[in-house]
């Protein structure tokens, strides 16, 4: 599990509008695995996952691209880690 670094769209209030000073919103995600090949997305069968996102990231370490499947995103890292048993029936590395 680890803190999403990755863009996603700002919070946004009942004007439409951005508050500012706003703290950032759903910042954590699940780590479900990784892999040196692109990851193909596949949408969870369980019920209880399907109002997360899923998506894959890259990035070079070591001189070679890993690709990472996440799910998210979690306001607090307490809150991934109450779905992590459910999580790992499906990906036991998460």
């Amino acid at each position: 599990m680890q803190q999403a670094h990755l863009a996603r769209p700002p919070a946004v209030d009942t004007n439409g509008t951005t508050p500012s000073g706003a703290a950032p919103r759903n910042a954590f995600v699940i780590n479900l695995c990784s892999s040196t090949s692109p990851v193909a997305l596949a949408p969870p069968d369980h019920a209880g996952l399907k109002r997360f996102s899923f998506f894959v990231s890259r990035r070079r370490e070591d001189s070679r691209e890993r690709f990472r499947l996440h799910m998210g995103y979690f306001d607090t890292q307490e809150e991934a880690e109450k779905l992590l048993d459910i999580v790992r029936e499906i990906y036991p590395g998460a």
